[in-house]
C-alpha cells in the first residue's frame, strides 16, 4: 500500500474487517518502493466505458487509470489468486463536457 499514513491505517482497518487475513505492508515515504504504470488517455476512457456500461460507476480519468493500471497488476502471474485493491480518486462529473464522456 502506498499513501500517507493516515489512509493507509483507515484502509487497512476496513480491509481488516472485511477479512481477518488481510496483511498490509505499510512505509515511510522513503522505504516506498518506485513503480509507475503508464496508462494512455484512450485507455483510461476506455476502462471507464467498459466500467460505466458494465457496473454503473461513473469514473473520472484518474479513477479509470488508477483501475485500468490496477488490472494489469492483477494479471501479472506473481498475483494470481490475490485480491488488489484500487482507489479511485474521481469521478466522472467534470468530465460531462469533454471528449471522455462526449457521445461517439
Amino acid at each position: 500500500m502506498a499513501g500517507c499514513g493516515d489512509s493507509e491505517n483507515g484502509v487497512k482497518k476496513i480491509l481488516k474487517a472485511i477479512d481477518q487475513n488481510f496483511r498490509a505492508s505499510l512505509r515511510t515515504v522513503e522505504e516506498r518502493p518506485i513503480a509507475c504504470i503508464n496508462v494512455r488517455t484512450e485507455e483510461a476512457y476506455e476502462t471507464a466505458h467498459e466500467v460505466l456500461r458494465a457496473e454503473g460507476l461513473f469514473l473520472g480519468t484518474s479513477a479509470a487509470a488508477a483501475l485500468h493500471a490496477a488490472v494489469q497488476v492483477g494479471r501479472r502471474p506473481e498475483n494470481q489468486g490475490k485480491n488488489i485493491v484500487v482507489i479511485v480518486p474521481d469521478n466522472g462529473m467534470k468530465y460531462l463536457s469533454t471528449p471522455m464522456y462526449r457521445q461517439k
